[in-house]
């Protein structure tokens, strides 16, 4: 895991909050499938907010730390995961409407992984070599609003939704990366963290934040074959 400052300044974080929220609000309380009414706590930028991925790039590749960071973890003109950049709200736990919860634990290079099809035994399947960017338009983290939580190895492997529950990740975690820690972030709008596809981690919200967060986030793969198991690009 990575941090880097001021990736964005707050006139900007300021302008793409209001554009989030209002992305949000046209989609709060459609119905879901059983007919009841659901607040989403995140958005595909491509989908509902095409217009602020082009000006997000920009920034971020203008960052100098960043982008040389990106660069020399994938390679030159790494290929964007466009379906898989989001942007997402949280609130804290006593004021979270319907549908809205905190992501569990998980690893991004999960991606379009079947962990239901049955498998020969063999090597574990692995994560992608993906990069994700999370990027705080709003202070978030301990005290403040809901943040990030992660182990400070990544993982090799891909851990199984059974082994990413709440009662077994720290027996998982203790087998694989026996010295391994959880940690929290604390960032300003405009930081931003950058980690692989093998990081566990989750929302990290506490009954005492006061705030609601909202942050972006960016996927690359570098440049060449596009894995068969996200689809088409």
């Amino acid at each position: 895991m990575q941090a880097f400052t001021a990736v964005l300044d707050p006139p900007t974080c300021a302008r793409w909050q209001a554009e989030v929220r209002a992305a949000l609000a046209a989609q709060a309380g459609q119905p879901d499938d059983q007919g009841q009414p659901v607040w989403p706590n995140g958005l595909p930028l491509q989908q509902h907010l095409p217009g602020l991925l082009g000006p997000l790039l920009e920034q971020v590749w203008a960052h100098p730390a960043l982008s040389q960071a990106l660069s020399l973890q994938l390679g030159p003109q790494p290929q964007l995961l466009r379906p898989h950049c989001w942007a997402r709200y949280q609130r804290p736990p006593a004021r979270r409407l319907p549908g809205q919860t905190p992501h569990s634990w998980h690893q991004d290079g999960a991606l379009g992984f079947d962990f239901l099809a049955p498998r020969p035994p063999g090597p574990a399947a692995v994560p992608l070599p993906m990069l994700t960017c999370w990027i705080a338009l709003t202070a978030c983290g301990p005290g403040q609003a809901p943040g990030l939580a992660w182990f400070d190895e990544p993982c090799a492997a891909l851990l199984s939704p059974a082994a990413l529950g709440d009662d077994a990740i720290d027996a998982a975690m203790g087998r694989l990366l026996p010295r391994t820690q959880v940690h929290h972030a604390r960032l300003q709008a405009g930081d931003a963290l950058l980690f692989g596809g093998g990081t566990v981690h989750r929302t990290h919200a506490t009954a005492d934040m006061p705030h609601d967060r909202i942050s972006l986030e960016l996927r690359w793969l570098p440049a060449g074959a596009w894995p068969a198991r996200l689809g088409k690009p």
